[in-house]
C-alpha cells in the first residue's frame, strides 16, 4: 500500500472519506477510492509527497454536497480550512 503517515490515514479515513457516503453514486465512496488509486499510479517516478497526494485526492469532490457547479472550489476551501491538517502540513 501507499507510504502514508498512519495518523494522517486514520484522520482522512474517519473524517473525510465518510463524507462521500452522502454523495450520488458517481461521486460516492467507490469513486474516491478509484481517484486515490489513480493519483498514486501517477506518482510513479515523480518526486511528490504521498501524504499530500493522498489528502488532496481525498478532498477533491467533498464540496459536491454544496454545489455541483462550484464543488472544486468548495472542496479546496474546505481542505484549506481544515486546521487538523496542520499536524502534517505547513500552510506553505
Amino acid at each position: 500500500m501507499w507510504d502514508i503517515d498512519p495518523e494522517l490515514r486514520e484522520y482522512v479515513e474517519e473524517n473525510i472519506l465518510p463524507l462521500y457516503e452522502a454523495h450520488d453514486r458517481a461521486h460516492g465512496p467507490e469513486h474516491v477510492r478509484i481517484v486515490l488509486e489513480n493519483s498514486f499510479a501517477l506518482l510513479d517516478g515523480l518526486d511528490a509527497d504521498p501524504n499530500m497526494v493522498y489528502t488532496v485526492a481525498a478532498y477533491h469532490d467533498v464540496g459536491i454536497r454544496v454545489s455541483r457547479e462550484n464543488h472544486e472550489f468548495i472542496s479546496g476551501q474546505w481542505l484549506w480550512e481544515d486546521k487538523e491538517l496542520e499536524r502534517w502540513f505547513s500552510p506553505q
